[in-house]
């Protein structure tokens, strides 16, 4: 089981994304247990169009051996939960190229066996920036 977390952005802007992934096992997943993490992003609403997808590198930049816990808050400032996150994304400018948009962002590490993958979806939007976009 992993977090399901929201992101939010203005359009054109940065944001963040972070979750828990765990393995069968339910132990969470280390950067040496992934080969490589890919990700998409598509808006929501009929019809859903792709807007972005790609890799991210290195592994160790966004699953961490460690769970965390900084800045794992919600919209209110309270903790998610007492356990934290390994997997964070710094998701660059440009990402969310709409504004007033809901997105869906899956994340699918690959795994060290052939054909071994976990995929998570993440759910947000972006506002317009005071531009107008």
């Amino acid at each position: 089981m992993s977090l399901v977390t929201e992101f939010a952005a203005y359009q054109d802007g940065s944001f963040r994304v972070m979750g828990r992934f765990v393995g069968l096992n339910n132990v969470p997943l280390t950067a040496a247990d992934v080969a490589g993490i890919a990700w998409r992003i598509w808006e929501t609403k009929a019809p859903a169009a792709v807007v972005g997808g790609g890799t991210l590198s290195p592994v160790s930049a966004h699953i961490f051996d460690e769970l965390q816990s900084e800045s794992w808050v919600d919209g209110e400032g309270n903790p998610v939960d007492a356990e934290g996150y390994n997997f964070r994304w710094d998701a660059p400018a440009g990402t969310l190229p709409r504004g007033d948009r809901s997105y869906d962002l899956v994340v699918e590490l690959t795994l060290g066996g052939p054909g071994h993958r976990v995929m998570r979806k993440f759910r947000g939007w972006s506002e317009r920036t005071a531009a107008g976009g």
